[in-house]
């Protein structure tokens, strides 16, 4: 069996963008690997400006530019929503952490029409 360098490449780096996103799912959850798929787009055209010149329009420009906007907005606000997760488990109050019937002990004792 012989094994082709294009075959061999296609596949290696097919094999690390599934592990490098699984582990992004485990470190910081769902929003973190379904923001960088948009944002690769705009990778892939600056490494092919770069790397193999190829041309660079300006509406490839302004897309890269919005892309980035939105991607720092997403983590700012994800960031945010992690923040003020955190302060709100330090609050004193009822515990979720407790168990707690789901129907109180008042109405279990109620008539209700029987004796």
């Amino acid at each position: 069996m012989k094994i082709y360098p294009a075959e061999f490449t296609l596949g290696t780096g097919f094999s690390l963008g599934v592990v490098v996103h699984t582990w992004g799912l485990h470190l910081k959850g769902p929003v973190y690997v379904s923001i960088f798929k948009p944002l690769s787009i705009a990778i892939a055209a600056a490494m092919s400006f770069i790397f193999l010149g190829d041309a660079l329009y300006l509406g490839s420009i302004i897309g890269a530019i919005i892309l980035s906007i939105g991607f720092y907005a997403v983590i700012w606000a994800k960031a945010k929503e992690d923040l003020s997760e955190d302060s709100f488990c330090g609050s004193p109050g009822p515990s979720s952490d407790r168990k707690s019937p789901l129907l109180d002990s008042s109405l279990g004792s109620s008539n209700n029409g029987t004796t």
